[in-house]
């Protein structure tokens, strides 16, 4: 019986000291912007962001019965602040955008695939590569 109030005792002492051991939550509001539009022919570019930018990307309009999809996303790099949406204008393509977390190269891909399809191949992709300074 000693024994088992002994170690109720000591882990509810180690609830209280985990706890207290939490680091708080560094957060910010987006600054800035940097934008690239993908071109129908680019399957390939390069960005410059700063450090709590918002990232916009657009891509080429999609095909009817396909959608823009995102395969690659580092989250310790960019935060996700809008999800993939259609273009405002007509005929524009798909934007999405993110929020620059942390300094360095990260990569995003993105793929069109069938609207309906569950698992297919993709039809058409594209990739940015963002330098956040």
């Amino acid at each position: 019986m000693v024994g088992r109030a002994r170690l109720n005792g000591w882990l509810a002492a180690g609830a209280l000291a985990l706890g207290g051991c939490e680091h708080p939550v560094e957060t910010f509001k987006p600054e800035g912007s940097a934008e690239v539009a993908f071109a129908a022919t680019e399957q390939r570019q390069t960005l410059r962001a700063s450090l709590a930018n918002v990232v916009t990307v657009t891509l080429p309009p999609a095909a009817p019965a396909t959608v823009w999809q995102i395969a690659l996303h580092d989250t310790r790099f960019l935060k996700l602040h809008a999800d993939l949406q259609p273009g405002r204008a007509p005929g524009g393509g798909t934007v999405v955008s993110f929020v620059a977390l942390t300094q360095g190269t990260t990569r995003l891909r993105f793929v069109l695939v069938p609207a309906r399809a569950e698992a297919a191949a993709p039809l058409d992709h594209r990739e940015l590569v963002v330098t956040i300074e």
